[in-house]
């Protein structure tokens, strides 16, 4: 229960159902509209502190609990996600940069030549066998490789708003006439100001 001043909107979320990551995404949000504190009141409890910003209207304080609340769902939501998408996001990644490599590396197993003789310091305390590919099963590998392929072999057949098309093609040079699809659409006209007319 929300308990409220004159300024300051203070209540309290419990850790198990809103995160601490989701709650410190939510109050960044705030910061332009409010002053935010966030407190440990007890293990697992947070203690959100809303303290209204000048110019505010009184009103604004109970809109402005009902939209914290909201944001804290939303960013809630955005954890779920993201977590749930992690193994794909990791295997767009890796598959990029082992494309990126030079084939014959790659088919080798062989790191990247150096730039120079000696690597750097920061270089050698690192180096270790790469780390492994995230783990994905073949029917989500056989979709991601569908989709890629389907996106190189693109050829704006299946471009029904004609992104793919080239400026100059669809609405002519420059100093030429315009395209017969593009309407012209005039500006309304300014109405005379009262000093004109006088």
């Amino acid at each position: 229960m929300p308990t409220c001043d004159q300024d300051e909107i203070a209540f309290e979320l419990d850790e198990t159902v809103y995160p601490l990551e989701a709650v410190q995404n939510a109050v960044y949000v705030f910061t332009d509209r409010a002053y935010v504190r966030v407190e440990r009141s007890q293990p697992e409890r947070l203690k959100v502190f809303l303290t209204v910003k000048a110019g505010a209207a009184p009103s604004a304080r109970v809109e402005l609990k009902g939209e914290f609340d909201n944001e804290l769902i939303h960013q809630v939501l955005r954890q779920r996600i993201s977590a749930s998408n992690q193994k794909i996001r990791e295997f767009i990644v890796t598959k990029a940069l082992v494309s990126a490599q030079p084939s014959a590396l790659v088919a080798a197993g062989a790191p990247a030549p150096a730039a120079s003789a000696e690597p750097c310091p920061e270089c050698v305390e690192t180096a270790g066998p790469p780390p492994a590919a995230p783990q994905i099963d073949a029917a989500l590998e056989k979709e991601i490789d569908r989709l890629l392929a389907e996106i190189e072999s693109g050829d704006g057949a299946a471009d029904p708003l004609g992104v793919s098309v080239p400026w100059e093609e669809a609405f002519g040079a420059k100093g030429k006439t315009e395209a017969k699809s593009e309407p012209k659409v005039k500006a309304p006209k300014a109405k005379a100001s009262k000093a004109k007319r006088k």
